[in-house]
């Protein structure tokens, strides 16, 4: 406790007696303080940082609802970015190739399923793909070459991911020649996504 002077003789007296000590002079009891000057700048400091708190959970609650309105929020930072989402037939001796730009190294993931009949999966790179379609046609079969890691031939059902390097890439499926008179064909789903 506190200690004061008496308002008579001028003694020192602790804020809790009732009685100066050294004249017995009834004392005025004072009240207790609510908080010292040093409790009130703790006090400030401490509803300052609270309000900090509350303002950057605020702000953050209204970046991420506005970025996911558009498209641009934590799951789409997450989710693979679809680059080529497709389903066609392809007749015997058909191919078709569809193109997809990487702006850097990615991991690439590919799905791909056939009804019925196999087809060739063939990942090339623009110069791989030019050689392609210059083969196209030989008479008695072409050499080429094409990107292995994502690549498969005779397959029903692919599902690989390799990390390719950027640049433009070509994803060709092809149905081979397996009959002289019947011709079948093969109905393709391919999805290609990069994380």
């Amino acid at each position: 406790m506190a200690v004061v002077n008496c308002g008579e003789c001028s003694g020192s007296v602790s804020q809790a007696a009732a009685t100066c000590p050294h004249c017995g002079h009834p004392q005025t009891p004072l009240r207790t303080p609510i908080a010292s000057s040093d409790d009130d700048g703790a006090a400030g400091k401490a509803m300052i940082g609270l309000f900090v708190v509350v303002g950057v959970l605020v702000v953050g609650f209204m970046l991420v609802r506005v970025l996911g309105q558009n498209g641009m929020g934590p799951a789409a930072m997450l989710a693979p970015r679809t680059l080529l989402d497709d389903r066609f037939e392809l007749q015997e001796g058909q191919n078709r190739s569809l193109s997809f730009h990487l702006t850097e190294p990615r991991e690439v993931q590919i799905n791909l399923e056939t009804e019925e009949k196999p087809v060739n999966v063939f990942l090339f790179n623009t110069e791989q793909w030019g050689q392609f379609n210059r083969n196209l046609g030989t008479p008695f079969g072409s050499h080429f070459d094409y990107s292995g890691s994502l690549s498969q031939t005779h397959t029903m059902k692919l599902e690989k991911s390799a990390t390719i390097p950027e640049g433009d890439w070509h994803l060709t499926i092809e149905r081979p020649r397996e009959a002289l008179f019947f011709h079948h064909s093969a109905v393709v789903a391919i999805k290609v996504a990069e994380r």
